[in-house]
C-alpha cells in the first residue's frame, strides 16, 4: 500500500497522473515481493513515489531492474 497525503490548502492543486502495482512473488504473482507507485502533478511539477520490496543481494539486481523497468512507466 502506498498513500500519499496532501495539506488541505494545496489540495487543488493535486492532479493525479498514474499509479500502478506489481506482485512478483512466488511464481510471480504472489504477495511477499512487489512494489507499489504513484505519481501526482503539484504546481505544474510531477512527484513520483515508490515502495518496493524486491529480491534481495547482487546476482539479482537484472531481475530488480526488470520488474522496475517493466512496470513503472508513469514515473
Amino acid at each position: 500500500m502506498l498513500a500519499v497525503a496532501v495539506r488541505r490548502r494545496i489540495e487543488k492543486e493535486v492532479e493525479p497522473v498514474w499509479s500502478d502495482s506489481l506482485g512478483c512473488g512466488l511464481m510471480g504473482a504472489g504477495g511477499n515481493k512487489g512494489a507499489v507507485a504513484a505519481s501526482v502533478r503539484v504546481r505544474g511539477e510531477e512527484l513520483c513515489f515508490v515502495g518496493a520490496h524486491l529480491a534481495a543481494h547482487d546476482q539479482h539486481v537484472a531481475e530488480r531492474n526488470a520488474h522496475t523497468t517493466s512496470w513503472c512507466r508513469g514515473c
